[in-house]
């Protein structure tokens, strides 16, 4: 559609989010830059949509993982409505 444009809410590039996902399941990833690499990519070619869709469904499943581990008290409705820096 010519003219239209989209205007993602969530801030920051795909291999951001999967970075900070990627962390979230694993932190012990942080002090193996080789391992987290390959999470980064591995999580990216399971998202193989446009960058912010991608970036919503990498803020979702952050959110379980936060609900999982009880790093976030809430619902994961609540937790993707929440700021969230990556």
């Amino acid at each position: 559609m010519e003219g239209f444009s989209f205007e993602c809410k969530l801030e920051g590039s795909r291999e951001d989010w999967a970075k900070k996902l990627c962390l979230t399941q694993n932190g012990s990833l942080a002090k193996n830059e080789k391992a987290l690499q390959e999470c980064v990519k591995k999580e990216d070619e399971k998202v193989s949509i446009h960058s912010c869709e991608g970036n919503i469904i990498f803020k979702y499943r952050i959110c379980e993982e936060l609900i999982k581990k009880r790093d976030y008290k809430g619902s994961v409705e609540e937790c993707l409505e929440s700021e969230m820096e990556v």
